[in-house]
């Protein structure tokens, strides 16, 4: 990691690692955002870099320029820092693992 980019906001930051270029990967700082109707916030312990990522770094795959950064690591485990409105299945603490996908057509 070469640097360290941040996107200014008022609201508090978290670190996330992220190809910022082609090739290139870096610690970015991302505004945290409170967790919306039906969403939650997971805290991050532990994260994978998948094939996916890495042919993003390496390829750019399925990257505009406009995409830039992109955030790594679809798998990861951790714990619910909060809830947003109508979520009633999970609560703050509770252990997670998650496996996200996202497809642009």
């Amino acid at each position: 990691m070469t640097q360290t980019h941040i996107m200014s906001t008022d609201m508090p930051m978290h670190k996330a690692i992220a190809t910022t270029k082609l090739r290139t990967i870096d610690e970015i700082l991302l505004p945290t955002p409170k967790p919306g109707q039906g969403k939650v916030l997971i805290e991050v312990k532990y994260a994978a870099i998948s094939p996916l990522d890495q042919y993003q770094v390496d390829y750019g795959y399925v990257l505009k320029e406009s995409d830039y950064p992109q955030v790594l690591g679809l798998t990861a485990a951790g714990f619910v820092k909060s809830v947003g409105e109508g979520v009633e299945d999970l609560k703050e603490g509770d252990r997670v693992r998650l496996f996200l996908v996202h497809i642009r057509i």
